[in-house]
């Protein structure tokens, strides 16, 4: 057999056996990240007055920040699903016991995710949204139109009313605008709520998966965003100073 090779002494210096968190440098000064910085700012901005010409109040800076592209990246980055998806997860297993109440909750909860993603595809430029709209083309508009339906139908057998916001967020996603058919509203007889649950669960897991991957993708994204000229000069300014 023949013996390993091995460099003589490899393992047995100092240096050698330090561990990683213990190296100089392991731990930064600031470790917030490009993304977590402008989501500081952004909040920083809603409380700082923003005084006009004439000295009257004219609101506060956040507009200043948030109609940068990097700014709308920065955010999907920051996004966290685990809240939202243990919130669905618990009211699909109280549908049994409350199906009125149960169907709410799921339905405020999938308008939440809905609503933010319709506003990162009506906001999005550049390389987001290049990625946004392949993704509505792929999946997120086929989800929005079921999402559509099971919604409708929810409402018209009297289980629970659809927020609001829900129906432009759908259609913002790539559903329908108008009323759909009724001839392809799924059923929802007393003995047919489990069938509706679990279809809103598919269509809600693909918005969830859908929101996952941009945020997955959205590091890189704001990477890019940052390279790309055409920020407003504040803003290149204070993203420079944060780089």
């Amino acid at each position: 057999m023949t013996p390993l090779a091995q460099t003589p002494g490899a393992g047995t210096a100092q240096p050698d056996r330090l561990d990683a968190a213990l190296r100089p440098g392991a731990v930064g000064v600031d470790e917030r990240s490009t993304a977590d910085l402008l989501g500081w700012a952004e909040r920083f901005a809603r409380l700082l007055r923003y005084r006009t010409t004439d000295n009257t109040d004219g609101g506060d800076w956040s507009a200043f920040l948030e109609r940068d592209p990097s700014a709308l990246v920065a955010a999907v980055a920051r996004t966290d699903l685990d809240g939202p998806r243990v919130r669905l997860d618990a009211a699909r297993d109280a549908l049994a016991a409350d199906p009125s109440g149960a169907s709410a909750r799921l339905l405020t909860e999938v308008a939440d995710l809905a609503t933010e993603m319709a506003r990162w595809r009506r906001q999005s430029a550049g390389p987001l949204q290049h990625v946004v709209e392949r993704l509505t083309q792929t999946s997120l508009a086929a989800a929005a139109r079921d999402l559509q339906s099971l919604a409708l139908r929810a409402e018209q057998r009297g289980l629970t009313d659809a927020p609001p916001r829900l129906t432009q967020a759908l259609v913002d996603l790539g559903a329908p605008a108008g009323t759909p058919d009724a001839t392809t509203l799924p059923d929802l007889s007393p003995d047919a709520i489990d069938a509706w649950a679990d279809r809103l669960a598919v269509a809600t897991d693909a918005q969830l998966s859908g929101a996952g991957y941009l945020a997955d993708r959205a590091p890189d994204l704001l990477d890019q965003t940052l390279a790309t000229p055409g920020h407003a000069p504040h803003v290149a300014l204070f993203l420079a100073a944060l780089r």
